[in-house]
């Protein structure tokens, strides 16, 4: 009886662990030619990463802002408690600039 019982615990950690590895992550792209308008797909990226934020801040979770090559100017972020597990990072091999505004 012991042995069926950590059995189906195992199933269960198994299980859930691969529910958790299995769900999307939500990624959010900015780019110079963006628009906030646009749903902040790879495609069709936002164009500050002020509305990335907002964006994100109506999921749960793992939370990942892209920023593509360009300069981006007045960018003013301001984080909160809802941006926990937000993540902010340069598209691989890009290296955007950041210009402060108020």
């Amino acid at each position: 009886m012991a042995r069926f019982k950590t059995n189906i615990v195992s199933l269960i950690i198994i299980g859930l662990m691969t529910i958790q590895c299995t769900q999307p992550t939500n990624i959010w792209y900015v780019a110079e030619n963006g628009n906030d308008t646009n749903s902040g797909t790879q495609q069709s990226p936002f164009s500050t990463i002020e509305q990335a934020i907002v964006a994100s801040r109506m999921t749960i979770g793992e939370k990942h802002i892209i920023v593509k090559e360009g300069e981006y100017y007045e960018v003013n972020i301001q984080l909160t408690p809802a941006d926990s597990g937000l993540s902010i990072s340069a598209e691989e091999g890009s290296r955007p600039v950041l210009y402060g505004g108020a």
